[in-house]
């Protein structure tokens, strides 16, 4: 299980996106599996790694889906 901390300085609940589950895409009008928890921040604000780790894959944004970086912790 990875590490339960804070990637957002002065995070709060409204910063929340979609979580994890099934659920009807907006770009595609059809069921999707939604495999992560959105945090929503301004474009330049800090995101921090939650624990030490190495850096597996970054994905940039397309379609408005939001940049992904994932860490193997």
């Amino acid at each position: 299980m990875p590490p339960m901390s804070n990637p957002l300085k002065d995070f709060s609940f409204a910063q929340t996106g979609a979580s994890v589950g099934e659920r009807i895409s907006p770009f595609y009008k059809v069921k999707m599996m939604h495999n992560g928890l959105d945090l929503i921040a301004p474009a330049g604000d800090p995101v921090y790694a939650t624990a030490d780790g190495i850096v597996k894959e970054v994905t940039k944004s397309r379609k408005g889906l939001g940049n992904v970086v994932a860490v193997d912790h």
